[in-house]
């Protein structure tokens, strides 16, 4: 894929970016002061001969569980799936605990399936090829997790410009409207830039040891050259490598 094709997916990388950083923070915030998280997933019910319902659909089904989160006073984080049959439903992830016992039928006599995911997130146990066991938190693993849905969601025609990550006020790190003051820290602007190229050319996403390569296709990408051509950070030593 060559970077001249990227245009696109550069378009949705502040969405990405904000979704990924503020997942990020949402983990960190409340493990830090000992707030549980907790994970959710509502499926559609599918029926033999009935179309899925559409993403304006989905979110009035969806919108019950957001303003019962309001009135309890619950940060929430929403990212959409669009699964292969072509229903939407929400991963979401909560700082309080709410009963599934009673969650599941209310959910349901508003247009929600049966099939519902609710469990806390804890601490697991993960091991490499050839790599001693170590504990992490699964907060790590759904970051990738939610980021991955996300990115295959608004890629998708069908999602159009309707918002498939959400987060009540206090949970999102910014808006994908914020602007990047180009003289102050450009270097994270061009790692925002280059991240999600970067993993749309290699398949996978960035090391530490591929900073130069990231911030080189931000770069490239977001066109700096034409902003600051004379702006080399690093790069004397990244070519020579």
């Amino acid at each position: 894929m060559s970077i001249s094709t990227l245009g696109g997916a550069v378009s949705k990388s502040h969405t990405l970016y904000l979704a990924r950083r503020s997942i990020e923070e949402f983990f960190m915030r409340n493990f830090r002061v000992g707030h549980p998280v907790f994970f959710w997933t509502f499926t559609e019910h599918l029926l033999d001969g009935v179309e899925p319902r559409d993403k304006d659909s989905a979110e009035r089904c969806f919108k019950p569980f957001r303003d019962l989160c309001a009135r309890r006073e619950i940060e929430l984080l929403t990212v959409w799936e669009r699964t292969k049959k072509g229903s939407w439903h929400p991963h979401c992830l909560v700082n309080k605990f709410l009963d599934v016992n009673r969650v599941r039928p209310w959910m349901m006599q508003r247009g929600w399936g049966q099939q519902m995911v609710a469990k806390q997130v804890r601490l697991m146990t993960v091991r490499g090829p050839g790599q001693p066991r170590r504990i992490i938190s699964e907060g790590a693993y759904l970051v990738g997790y939610l980021t991955k849905y996300l990115t295959k969601a608004i890629g998708l025609p069908s999602a159009g410009k309707k918002k498939c990550f959400s987060a009540t006020r206090g949970s999102k790190v910014g808006t994908i409207k914020f602007k990047w003051v180009p003289w102050e820290r450009p270097g994270s602007y061009l790692w925002a830039m280059g991240y999600d190229a970067f993993r749309l050319l290699h398949g996978r996403l960035p090391w530490f040891s591929d900073m130069m390569a990231v911030i080189a296709l931000g770069v490239q990408v977001s066109h700096w050259d034409e902003i600051d051509f004379l702006w080399d950070f690093g790069f004397a030593s990244f070519n020579s490598s």
